[in-house]
């Protein structure tokens, strides 16, 4: 219901129903296919958000640990 919300709410960009559509938990093929657009594309806003998986997860260990150092 709340996918359905999201994806029928014409006032947001796809972007932001992208953004909104991975904050539910889903995952980015899905995304892809709900939006109607490439699984690229969804990677890219998932990239600019912050939220990246494995960069992500290497700065939470970077600094909860100190010893790795992303630059």
């Amino acid at each position: 219901m709340i996918t359905q919300n999201i994806l029928s709410n014409n006032s947001l960009t796809k972007t932001e129903k992208i953004r909104q559509l991975l904050e539910l938990g889903l995952t980015r093929k899905q995304v892809s296919e709900l939006v109607g657009t490439n699984y690229g594309f969804v990677q890219y806003v998932l990239l600019n958000t912050g939220r990246s998986g494995s960069r992500q997860r290497l700065s939470d260990l970077s600094h909860s640990t100190g010893i790795l150092e992303l630059k």
